[in-house]
């Protein structure tokens, strides 16, 4: 509370649902941190028929948890809602995430010229359709500022024309402090038992939509070269997440004959567990921001293998906390999981290093860095 017992500024964190994603955990995360120092935060969500997995790890009041349903990009009785909502909330920064929250919220400063509206961008513009740049690039005038989660992405939406380079700011996202606390290892033994992986199997895990984005064909093409090449080890991958080309993959896990070697989990909320029963975090992405995944799994000590693409270079530093290797490149992830596997002392020594080189990132510093952007 100000002086004379009236709230702080009025924010309001705007996105299309509350569905277990990585946009999605960060307006959770920066909502409860910011509501903690005495905010009065709201979060709107304007999906119809959207998924609030996420909606009870919210810690704002209740009744500041609002749902515009739309139906479409162009939906005017909702739209009306919206501008009326926003009308009386009367907030004094609005937060917007993904591209049809962020449309709905720029338009609505038409009308309402007051809003501050800072979108939050954690894609690269090659994600975009031509017909999204284009929207994206004339809503930029209406945007206060773009936030992005990597260098990368603001140079490449300069580069595309889609925003002023004086509008872009960095704030790299928090990580939850639970992940810095890995299990011990009697409880490591019975996480790998849960999921059907021997005592002292080596394991690679990588967590992640299972996209064409995140690269899994390369990766599986590269275990299964590492594994021809140690037939007798006991070498596992865990991929965890699901997506649209789940059947693709595991077609691919079967024509290569990796049988129960690659255990696919679907979507789990305690990612922490399969990372405490894993030795090798693998980031295998085409292209990339700084994805949440690779930053928690550095915070539970895991070295990790990634391709050098977009933001990931500003986090992973070769052979310091991890292994850089090129993209869509099967030898080159073979070679760096092969690496890491094999010599023992470079991954302890990688190891040592992995919680230590994100300590920074809390959700604490990213709420700062919001504050300061929109001078609340």
């Amino acid at each position: 509370m100000n002086a004379g017992g009236f709230p702080k500024e009025n924010i309001i964190f705007a996105i299309n649902d509350l569905a277990f994603g990585g946009g999605q955990r960060t307006v959770v995360h920066a909502a409860n941190e910011l509501s903690k120092l005495g905010y009065r935060v709201w979060v709107l969500t304007l999906l119809s028929g959207g998924r609030d997995d996420l909606k009870s790890a919210l810690k704002i009041d209740p009744q500041n948890i609002a749902h515009i349903p739309f139906k479409g990009l162009f939906n005017l009785g909702a739209f009306i809602k919206l501008v009326r909502f926003l009308r009386a909330a009367k907030p004094d920064a609005i937060f917007s995430n993904l591209f049809f929250t962020n449309y709905q919220m720029r338009l609505a400063k038409i009308f309402l010229p007051s809003l501050r509206v800072f979108i939050r961008e954690g894609n690269m513009p090659k994600e975009k359709s031509a017909r999204v740049r284009r929207a994206d690039a004339l809503l930029s005038l209406l945007t206060e500022k773009v936030i992005v989660n990597a260098k990368a992405i603001g140079s490449e939406l300069v580069k595309a024309g889609l925003i002023h380079q004086g509008k872009i700011e960095v704030v790299y996202n928090g990580i939850d402090q639970d992940f810095f606390s890995p299990a011990p290892p009697e409880e490591r033994i019975k996480i790998r038992t849960s999921l059907g992986i021997p005592k002292f199997a080596f394991v690679f895990v990588n967590t992640a939509s299972l996209t064409k984005k995140k690269g899994h064909t390369f990766l599986l093409g590269a275990f299964s070269e590492l594994v021809k090449e140690n037939q007798r080890e006991q070498l596992f991958l865990l991929l965890v997440g699901s997506g649209p080309l789940e059947k693709t993959l595991r077609d691919q896990v079967k024509e290569l004959k990796l049988g129960e070697r690659v255990i696919f989990t679907g979507e789990r909320k305690d990612v922490k567990n399969c990372f405490a029963a894993s030795d090798v975090f693998v980031l295998s992405s085409l292209w990339e921001g700084v994805p949440n995944a690779m930053l928690e799994a550095l915070a539970s000590g895991l070295p990790v293998v990634a391709t050098s693409v977009g933001g990931v270079p500003e986090i992973v530093k070769d052979s310091h906390n991890g292994l850089l290797t090129p993209a869509e490149s099967i030898h080159g992830l073979k070679a760096a999981m092969h690496k890491l596997w094999s010599d023992v002392k470079l991954r302890s020594m990688l190891q040592s290093r992995a919680s230590s080189s994100v300590a920074h990132l809390s959700w604490q510093n990213h709420v700062a860095e919001l504050v300061r952007i929109a001078r609340l």
